[in-house]
């Protein structure tokens, strides 16, 4: 249910700066927090592809999902609604 519910949730990401790269690659630094249904990942810095929805984080990963959580110096989010990765 709960990737159902991710595939149609919109992604909303908040942080101090971020860049765009030819409208295919957001870069995201400084209190980077990412929530998409269920999924929520904190880092210092995340970069999103966004022709293939994947996200790298660094610097004091957390990553959060229902029954799930995990913490790192870095995560991979693979796109697509998989929710695989981290």
């Amino acid at each position: 249910m709960e990737r159902d519910a991710r595939a149609i949730a919109p992604l909303e990401i908040q942080s101090d700066h971020f860049e765009m790269i030819d409208d295919e690659v957001a870069n995201f630094s400084g209190s980077v927090e990412m929530v998409r249904a269920d999924q929520k990942l904190w880092g210092d810095f995340v970069t999103r592809n966004l022709t293939s929805d994947a996200l790298n984080a660094h610097g004091n990963v957390v990553y959060l999902e229902k029954g799930m959580a995990m913490s790192g110096d870095t995560g991979f989010l693979e796109g697509g609604g998989s929710g695989r990765g981290v």
